[in-house]
């Protein structure tokens, strides 16, 4: 019995231990996502289509799911519950279609991680339950877990999936208008495993083929959107044959609407250029909530919402768009007295009252929509309110509890620069750690001027004593910090962004240097401590079982 509870305790010690290993190594370092950017920034004022409108009729959505990881034994979820409980809540929610953007299984552990054909068959079983193998309705796409061992041809994908296609097109086709949705393989097809197999990678072919489809379709769609496993940062650096043409810069090119992905198990959201970028934490290994995504599109004004799994009511402001999520997003005239107000509310139970407020005003009833039941719409007087951002938040109530979705819009025209994505990332990092590079293309954006002609500076509050701050690459936005050796602090610094109209936007960071290990450093040391107690687990487990071996015999009395 003692050794039986050795083993237990050891066993857990290592599991614990292990997922921490795997938590740090696709936890990035501290602001690394945004520290680090590949490829060329977009930089083409897109033709939006998006539009302010009283129509209730021009608007559909569908679910996004991503990094399911069936067959990954996991203490944080049950991917496989997760799955079922999916399907429970998708038929509350009804939408167009599914996508399942990759990582579909987990293949088996320990590295190297090779494909299972139990986990594809439980999973196929999980799906054929669901009702869900339908070409048409379910859209799953390779990731990079789908490929390890088999990432030459994706043979359990293409025998075990709903689509059986490493790339594809769909489109839907409503009485408003024309959408085309493009799946892309970026799962690496080099046969590497973990790690390196890990990042993503869109060869030559593929990128001519994703280039062939757009040039389809430029001018029959209202809206183009992409999905793909990996981040468009994660896609590696080819480039089409015939226009030698980038992925970010198809993206500008065709006026991509938005590019939606997962692997990093994190919720994101921000602006590449004019294409809306939109990370979906996943579903099966989730670290803080499992989950997917709503998203909508409304008069061709695309909204989304992360709703935790098994969590009502579901609600999505649909109209206006949110400026925080996208600068496709429309301003609201400061002369209109109804503006309108929709949004989407799904739930198990039947919804008590739906209210809307702007700001912190008091909470007005919002009505629905005549045969559309999840649709409510109301509409507020922009005449009375002043010519800034303002917050509009929708609130559902029914007896499965209390939800909201709020989103930014602004009333009047603003004609500053503004720097996007959210704020500028505030840096901690550790003292004698290397120089970084924070790439400013990511953050610019101005209503009439193109990126070239937007211009940063950095001012006031350096401390080059604790660590210099250079614009190094004026034509690109890449900004060099270079920490002083030994120094410990913290400092701010004023970034100042110009249009050519000589209007200024400006933003106070903080950069601070701190006494600590670093997650290189401690993964490395937690490495090291795993082997060493293994290591000696198995010594001691060896000696007691020799000791055990070599103890004479007590004879029976």
């Amino acid at each position: 019995m003692k050794r039986l509870l050795k083993y237990i305790a050891m066993s857990i010690l290592i599991l614990i231990m292990f997922y921490a290993v795997v938590f740090i190594d696709i936890t990035p370092d501290v602001n690394s996502n945004q520290t680090t950017y590949y490829g060329n920034p977009t930089t083409t004022l897109q033709e939006f289509n998006a539009h302010l409108s009283n129509s209730t009729e021009n608007i559909f959505w569908f679910v996004h799911v991503t990094d399911v990881h069936i067959g990954a034994y996991s203490v944080i979820a049950d991917n496989r519950q997760n799955f079922r409980d999916f399907f429970e809540n998708v038929n509350h929610i009804n939408p167009s279609f599914i996508v399942d953007t990759g990582d579909l299984t987990n293949g088996i552990i320990p590295l190297p991680t090779v494909q299972d054909v139990e986990q594809w068959r439980d999973r196929y079983n999980i799906l054929a339950a669901a009702g869900m193998i339908n070409t048409s309705y379910y859209y799953d796409l390779v990731g990079n877990h789908d490929g390890y061992n088999d990432s030459l041809t994706f043979s359990y994908y293409m025998n075990w999936s709903v689509q059986k296609q490493l790339q594809y097109t769909w489109n839907r086709t409503f009485s408003f208008g024309n959408y085309t949705f493009i799946a892309l393989n970026s799962a690496a097809d080099s046969g590497a495993q973990w790690p390196g197999g890990t990042s993503g990678d869109l060869n030559q072919a593929e990128l001519d083929w994703f280039e062939q489809q757009l040039n389809a379709t430029t001018n029959s769609s209202n809206l183009t959107i992409v999905f793909t496993h990996h981040p468009e940062r994660d896609v590696g650096h080819n480039t089409t044959s015939i226009t030698e043409k980038s992925y970010l810069e198809l993206l500008e090119a065709y006026n991509v609407s938005a590019h939606i992905f997962g692997h990093g198990h994190e919720n994101i959201e921000r602006n590449q250029g004019g294409t809306i970028c939109i990370e979906t934490d996943s579903l099966g290994m989730s670290f803080i909530e499992p989950g997917y995504r709503i998203f909508a599109v409304d008069n061709e004004g695309i909204s989304c919402k992360f709703q935790p799994l098994n969590t009502w009511p579901a609600v999505l402001i649909t109209c206006p768009i949110d400026r925080g999520l996208t600068m496709q997003a429309f301003d609201i005239p400061n002369d209109s007295k109804a503006v309108p107000i929709r949004a989407l509310v799904f739930d198990e139970n039947a919804p008590t009252s739906i209210e809307y407020k702007i700001d912190d005003g008091t909470w007005t009833p919002m009505n629905l929509v005549s045969g559309k039941p999840d649709l409510w719409n109301a509409s507020f007087d922009a005449s009375v309110l002043t010519d800034t951002d303002h917050k509009i938040t929708v609130r559902a109530r029914s007896s499965s509890g209390t939800a909201t979705d709020s989103i930014t819009i602004r009333v009047g025209s603003n004609d500053k620069p503004e720097i996007v994505n959210g704020p500028l990332p505030d840096f901690i990092r550790t003292v004698n750690c290397d120089d970084w590079v924070l790439n400013l293309s990511m953050y610019e954006w101005d209503r009439f001027d193109r990126g070239t002609q937007l211009n940063w500076s950095v001012s006031n509050g350096i401390n080059n004593s604790l660590c210099s701050v250079e614009i190094t690459d004026i034509l690109n936005n890449l900004v060099l910090f270079t920490p002083v050796r030994d120094a410990i602090g913290t400092v701010d610094v004023t970034f100042t962004l110009n249009n050519s109209r000589g209007e200024e936007t400006l933003q106070i960071i903080t950069i601070s240097l701190v006494d600590r290990m670093n997650p290189n450093s401690f993964q490395l040391y937690l490495a090291l401590i795993i082997v060493i107690g293994v290591a000696a687990g198995v010594l001691i487990n060896f000696l007691l079982m020799r000791r055990s071996r070599e103890l004479p015999s007590i004879p029976k009395k």
